[in-house]
């Protein structure tokens, strides 16, 4: 029996399916989208994921190469669920064949994954051995990836930064040294300016003593 939350997602995802149905009627990944969501249930109908998927392949001739990986991906997901699993391994294969044309990492990542399980139900334990090393391998080169693509993230944040406080810096240097100049031009003017007064009255004095004798 569904509880609340799970009624409410497949609420949403109808909704949601409702909704590109009206925007791209005649796009493969619509109908992909709808079979995938319908296979996540535990209780799907295959028979109308196939019809789905079916729609999706007839629609996938001048769709991008890599949608045709996606609509492969999940027949053989169709066909693991059904349990015929030399199909779904034919399926894997072209999606995988698929996603190596278009080098998709992610998609290459999941195909591996998939395989080795399957080979695993299929008892071949060479393939499930190759399969299981590609997936580790391919595993670990995305996750040095994005490793490396964090710290080049966080170095270029950091370098913004410290280029917006070189920037501050600069602008309170330069107003400082400014106001350093203004505040020197303003001593001098009115030292000037007291010399000149202290000046005048010596003159004033030394008429005045002039005049008494």
């Amino acid at each position: 029996m569904l509880n609340f939350d799970e009624m409410r997602f497949q609420d949403s995802s109808k909704v949601i399916e409702n909704k590109i149905l009206k925007l791209f009627p005649d796009k493969p990944l619509t109908y992909n989208f709808i079979a995938y969501r319908l296979l996540s249930k535990s209780t799907s109908n295959l028979d109308s994921v196939e019809y789905y998927l079916n729609k999706a392949s007839a629609l996938s001739g001048k769709a991008p190469f890599e949608q045709k990986g996606s609509i492969y991906a999940s027949f053989g997901d169709l066909y693991h669920r059904k349990g015929d699993l030399p199909k779904a391994l034919d399926y894997y294969l072209k999606a995988l064949s698929v996603f190596q044309k278009a080098q998709r990492e992610l998609d290459i990542l999941n195909m591996y994954k998939q395989l080795y399980t399957l080979y695993g139900y299929l008892n071949n334990k060479e393939k499930n051995v190759e399969y299981y090393n590609k997936y580790n391998l391919l595993r670990d080169k995305i996750g040095e990836k994005q490793k490396k693509a964090m710290a080049f993230a966080l170095k270029k944040i950091s370098d913004e930064e410290k280029v917006q406080h070189k920037s501050e810096r600069i602008k309170i240097y330069t107003v400082s040294l400014i106001f350093i100049i203004l505040l020197s031009a303003l001593v001098i003017y009115f030292r000037k300016k007291y010399i000149n007064k202290q000046k005048e009255k010596e003159k004033e004095i030394l008429e005045s003593t002039i005049v008494l004798d």
